[in-house]
């Protein structure tokens, strides 16, 4: 069930895209780095990763974002990048990116990796 604030924002989200004529190229950028998630209790503990929900459809107004986020333990920043295919064959080939990225991290590996948490601790079989 949507909420009324976020039928609002997919609809301010419809309308700036057609405001925006089709030859023009958008990377839209946002950022949750410091907004304390991994601090929050969200009632069932403390959080081990958070991430931002993202569509792949490919009339998704959300396509062709980057999402930043600070890491668990305040030591990096992530980025959540949605593009179009288009675009996202050259950003993967990028031999620069592939340097400083990983790109599809597992949550049960950063998990266990970085918390020293074995897979029975975490609840996976």
């Amino acid at each position: 069930m949507a909420t009324k604030a976020g039928l609002g924002t997919k609809k301010n989200l419809e309308e700036t895209k057609e405001l925006i004529p089709e030859e023009v190229n958008c990377l839209y950028f946002s950022s949750w780095c410091r907004f304390g998630v991994y601090d929050t209790d969200f009632g069932w503990g403390m959080p081990i990763w958070v991430t931002n929900s993202v569509s792949t459809d490919s009339y998704s107004p959300k396509l062709n974002n980057v999402m930043l986020l600070d890491t668990r333990f305040g030591d990096r920043i992530e980025a959540w990048v949605t593009l179009e295919e288009q675009y996202a064959a050259a950003f993967e080939e990028s031999e620069e990116l592939r340097t400083l990225t990983s790109i599809d991290p597992s949550p049960q590996e950063f998990t266990s990796r970085n918390l020293n948490l074995s897979k029975e601790k975490m609840g996976f079989c």
